[in-house]
């Protein structure tokens, strides 16, 4: 009998190896909070242009976005720890190169050029994503519990790391908050892809993958591709004893839904970037700069309180409905944004919009 309610994320993470994956896991996105408030109050601060601060978002956003099937097939192929250590080496560079750009006071085009360098990044949460197909293949009816309290973690994630960003910016040292990404980089994503308890079997080269039995039926699920499986069920094996085992088939890298889900990644990654800089700006001119983390936080934790909701409960919508029905009502939200001239009334607006 399936868990219910609020005891479906405990039982969970009392789940082998589950808990400390996950652990790592959110560790290793920590990055991200900090290298977004991070340079937006560096360039603010060291260039005065918002402009280079949203182009410098922008590219990361784009090459993160153009990057992650080719980085996913690699993770597929190679397996998570072989493939994501290097990711997490070059990460660590990037992230080395943005911040002695920043401090020398650079030309744009330079800082411009170590954008496209942090958009190549080690993709914790679509690894996490895999390992919880992989690892809950034998019980699929868990897997979107299991995805929404991923989404739990990692929104309080959100809503501790862009806070602490903004601290650590404005009242510590306008690079602290870079010092903190490769921290985190170290302790996280490298705990993470060590961590092969539960790894995804690496698939091999696509060569090999041609009459070459999956050892698992979740095998053939594409690392990166994991996030997109939300509230997919997971088949459960239903071949019979002694039957040879099914053929992981061949898929091509640019398939439709994954063009669909590179716009939508691509539209959310320029809501998040717009939405970002017009906080840091209001609180600039309000002159409260240190309050913006807590305001673009309040939309993490609407997103945490939704995730709990969410994946305490089975729906029997379809999930285009509600996916439809979500990002309506945040466009909405966040269109109130235009309206508001205080820092109180933003954090409603952020906070009615991390709702949906």
């Amino acid at each position: 009998m399936p868990d219910k309610g609020l005891g479906v994320y405990a039982s969970l993470l009392r789940t082998p190896h589950i808990a400390r994956s996950v652990a790592f896991g959110v560790l290793g996105e920590f990055p991200y909070p900090f290298l977004g408030m991070g340079l937006l109050i560096g360039i603010r601060d060291g260039y005065g242009s918002y402009t280079l601060a949203g182009t410098v978002s922008a590219v990361m956003a784009v090459v993160s976005a153009v990057a992650g099937p080719t980085i996913g097939r690699l993770i597929d192929i190679y397996g998570q720890k072989r493939a994501g250590v290097p990711i997490a080496i070059f990460w660590i560079t990037s992230i080395s190169a943005m911040s002695a750009a920043l401090h020398f006071h650079a030309p744009a085009w330079v800082v411009v050029g170590c954008a496209v360098m942090l958009g190549i990044n080690c993709p914790c949460n679509s690894m996490m994503r895999a390992r919880w197909r992989y690892a809950l293949a034998d019980q699929p009816w868990r897997l979107g519990s299991m995805l929404s309290l991923t989404s739990i973690l990692e929104e309080m994630m959100w809503m501790v790391g862009n806070p602490l960003a903004t601290v650590l910016a404005t009242s510590v040292a306008l690079l602290a908050p870079m010092a903190a990404a490769v921290l985190f980089v170290l302790i996280g994503v490298c705990s993470f892809v060590m961590d092969v308890a539960i790894q995804p079997k690496p698939r091999g080269s696509r060569r090999g993958l041609a009459g070459r039995p999956a050892e698992r039926a979740d095998d053939a699920a594409p690392g990166a591709a994991a996030t997109a499986a939300s509230d997919a069920p997971v088949p459960a094996a239903a071949a019979p004893a002694g039957a040879a085992a099914p053929v992981a088939a061949k898929e091509p890298l640019l398939s439709r839904a994954l063009v669909s889900l590179f716009a939508v990644n691509i539209c959310y990654g320029a809501f998040q970037s717009t939405t970002s800089i017009a906080i840091v700006s209001l609180a600039d001119e309000l002159g409260q700069p240190g309050r913006a983390g807590t305001v673009i936080a309040c939309f993490s934790a609407a997103s945490m309180i939704s995730a709990l909701a969410y994946g305490a409960r089975i729906w029997a919508s379809p999930l285009w409905i509600r996916f439809y029905v979500g990002l309506g009502a945040l466009a909405l939200g966040c269109s109130a944004l235009l309206l508001v001239h205080t820092l109180p009334a933003a954090a409603i607006v952020m906070f009615v919009a991390g709702l949906a």
